[in-house]
């Protein structure tokens, strides 16, 4: 997750080089970074993306280290309880109270929900795609550094 929070800045690290104001990094920036938290399958599931989106789900880095998270949180799982579930009633009179239930009985229901039961990417592919993000920015800084040193010219000092 570390390395994932360095590529992230080695973006913006990178963009910025490219841009002259900050506005225009900062809005660069967040059209990339709503872009990677889009497609990882967070916030919105990767089934209810379009089939368009999936080559940007490739190149998203929290998108790889989403799988092998929830793989290790949710696979060890024996039972899954919900404590904020609504409660209802099932008699005429409402006298008996019934907890509504999970939808989720275990762990491995839970990474069916998500869509990781087949996908094994616990191996060195998560790690490879997130240096790789850092290295594509990194570089980028790099030559951004050396093509736009000569564009920033000092101001002078106004005095009155």
């Amino acid at each position: 997750m570390i390395l994932f929070f360095l590529a992230l800045r080695a973006m913006i690290t990178g963009i910025s080089t490219l841009t002259t104001s900050p506005h225009t990094t900062m809005a660069i920036s967040s059209v990339i970074g709503i872009i990677i938290s889009l497609t990882a399958g967070i916030t919105i599931h990767s089934k209810d993306l379009g089939f368009w989106v999936s080559p940007l789900t490739w190149g998203s880095p929290l998108y790889w280290v989403n799988q092998p998270l929830q793989n290790a949180e949710l696979a060890t799982l024996s039972t899954v309880s919900c404590s904020r579930n609504p409660v209802t009633m099932q008699d005429l009179k409402d006298i008996i109270v019934l907890k509504v239930t999970c939808g989720v009985s275990n762990g491995t229901q839970a990474l069916e929900f998500y869509g990781n039961v087949n996908k094994q990417y616990d191996g060195f592919i998560p790690v490879f795609v997130v240096i790789g993000f850092w290295l594509l920015f990194s570089i980028l800084n790099f030559v951004g550094f050396f093509a736009m040193r000569d564009d920033i010219k000092p101001q002078k000092k106004k005095y009155m």
